[in-house]
C-alpha cells in the first residue's frame, strides 16, 4: 500500500511540475461510468489529461458512486499513451488507484492497479470518449467510462 501511495503522490507532483507545458497540450473532462462487478453501481468523475510529449499524458481522475448506503470514491493516477493520429484516437493507460468507501460504521480502503482502453474523438476542441477500465488489487473489477474531454489552447 506504500509502494501506491509513493506512485499516486509522484504521478501528482509530476502534474503539478509539467502544468506548465505548452497550451494545448492539457484538457479537462467530465465522465461517467458504470461498474459490472461487485457494485453494480454508476459513477460520475471529473479528470485532467496533461501532455508530457511522445504521445504520452498523466491522467489523473476522481469519482464518486451513487452506492445505497455511505459513501464511495475513487482516484486513481495512470500513465496515458496514444498514437499520433488525427480523427478517432485509440489510447491505453495504467497506474496506481485509491478507493475508499464508509457505511454503517466502517471505512474500508483498498489499493491497487487500474487498466485503461479507450478511444478519443479529436475532431474538435470538445472530444467524446469511451474506455473500458480494468481493477486489480482489492476486489477485480471492471467499469465502461464515456464522457467528454475540452482541450485547452490551440
Amino acid at each position: 500500500m506504500q509502494k501506491i501511495a509513493v506512485l499516486f503522490a509522484a504521478g501528482l507532483a509530476a502534474a503539478g511540475a509539467t502544468a506548465q507545458a505548452p497550451v494545448g497540450r492539457v484538457s479537462v473532462g467530465l465522465q461517467a461510468s458504470y461498474d459490472f462487478n461487485d457494485l453494480n453501481e454508476p459513477a460520475l468523475g471529473a479528470h485532467l489529461l496533461v501532455g508530457l510529449g511522445s504521445g504520452l499524458a498523466f491522467y489523473p481522475t476522481a469519482q464518486g458512486y451513487f452506492v445505497p448506503t455511505g459513501t464511495l470514491w475513487r482516484a486513481s493516477a495512470a500513465l496515458y499513451w496514444a498514437p499520433r493520429t488525427t480523427a478517432v484516437t485509440p489510447y491505453v493507460a495504467v497506474g496506481p488507484y485509491l478507493t475508499k468507501s464508509s457505511g454503517a460504521g466502517t471505512h474500508v480502503t483498498e489499493t491497487g492497479v487500474i487498466g485503461q482502453v479507450g478511444a478519443e474523438g479529436r475532431l474538435s476542441r470538445v472530444r467524446p470518449f469511451a474506455e473500458l477500465q480494468l481493477l486489480v488489487g482489492g476486489a477485480f473489477a471492471s467499469e465502461v467510462v464515456g464522457g467528454v474531454r475540452v482541450a485547452i489552447g490551440p
